[in-house]
């Protein structure tokens, strides 16, 4: 995915959320400050974010 196509950034902010939230239910510390920063970031980061958590942006495409 290219850095302005079109997406849903709310629902990848949320599934992105889901991800650290269930990797810090499960005992990984350092998901609790990488949920912080999904809360904060720009569209853009979450773009980012979801290239090194390997979620799958493209699916998320308007």
């Amino acid at each position: 995915m290219r850095y302005g196509d079109q997406y849903d950034c709310d629902a990848l902010r949320d599934r992105l959320m889901d991800e650290c939230g269930t990797a810090y239910a499960f005992g990984m510390w350092p998901a609790l400050e990488e949920l912080s920063q999904v809360e904060s970031a720009s569209e853009s980061e979450h773009l980012s974010m979801a290239d090194r958590l390997g979620v799958d942006a493209e699916s998320f495409e308007i």
